[in-house]
């Protein structure tokens, strides 16, 4: 979205912003007064009281509220606000492409392939279909470089040594001929049907590793992940954790995979994009809807 404000039509349309955390670690300093600059009106709601924030929305005459969050990023905040109705019109968009299934979200923006228009009668909210992909980003203009600067993937062939170094000073497996298998999805979208097919690639594969990124609560969730990983016959050894990084060293290290394995009952959204901008192929599970 790092774009996307500035590309209204000021004659028509006037934007404001809420912002429901103090700032966006992703995001730099020049990033934030970027997007500031973009709108008429940029309002701090982060310590702000739930009805105190919904009067204020209203106060205000905003006549289009649209969430950015979605329900797993402060959602239940969110959510309660939206709930009061402090706009005639509320519309879901980007960070969850799935039905909210509240019946105070009047529209959700998606796509034809993420909401196929015959399924129409399983979504709470009257639906607005944009050309193409509904997701934007703004990894063309914060990241133009990446690609150029990534290591030749392959491996074996003639970018290999460079390749097997920049694992190495990453922290990862750099032995020649290992295959680096990842997922950046958080832990709650992996299920069993998920991990018996790691457990397969892993017992197939015997040079590969499997990465995941730590979320919130990791430790607990890296034994049991290993645990259930040992009882389906994969060596728990060769399942990895890396450290959360931010974007820009995140796109970096993700160069240095082989394959991102996304997950099967919600399949990624910004973690795809992530993978397939620093040029990372991934293998998806085919299903009628995106969650």
């Amino acid at each position: 979205m790092y774009k996307v404000f500035a590309a209204h039509d000021r004659e028509r349309v006037e934007v404001v912003g809420f912002a429901i955390r103090p700032h966006d670690d992703g995001a730099s300093d020049e990033e934030k007064k970027s997007v500031e600059k973009n709108l008429e009106h940029f309002v701090d709601i982060s310590q702000a009281g739930l009805d105190e924030t919904a009067q204020r929305i209203n106060a205000m005459g905003v006549h289009v509220l649209v969430d950015l969050c979605g329900l797993h990023a402060n959602g239940t905040r969110i959510y309660t606000i939206f709930a009061r109705r402090p706009a005639a019109v509320q519309i879901a968009y980007m960070a969850f492409a799935a039905s909210t299934g509240a019946e105070y979200m009047t529209h959700l923006t998606s796509d034809r392939t993420t909401s196929p228009p015959e399924l129409r009668s399983i979504y709470q909210e009257a639906l607005l279909l944009l050309p193409g992909s509904y997701h934007v980003n703004s990894h063309p203009l914060r990241f133009p470089d990446l690609l150029e600067s990534r290591p030749a993937s392959g491996v074996e062939g003639p970018g290999d040594a460079g390749r097997l170094a920049a694992r190495k000073t990453a922290g990862l497996p750099s032995a020649p001929g290992q295959v680096l298998f990842c997922s950046y999805n958080q832990f709650f979208k992996i299920d069993r049907s998920v991990l018996e097919a790691w457990a397969q690639l892993l017992r197939e594969v015997p040079n590969a590793s499997l990465v995941l990124v730590k979320f919130l609560f990791h430790a607990q969730a890296e034994r049991r992940l290993k645990g259930q990983l040992a009882q389906l016959g994969a060596d728990p050894s060769r399942l990895l954790f890396a450290k959360k990084l931010p974007t820009v060293q995140h796109l970096q290290r993700s160069g240095l995979m082989d394959l991102h394995l996304d997950t099967r009952l919600q399949s990624g959204h910004t973690t795809t994009v992530d993978a397939l901008w620093s040029g990372l192929p991934v293998l998806v599970w085919p299903a009628r809807s995106m969650v």
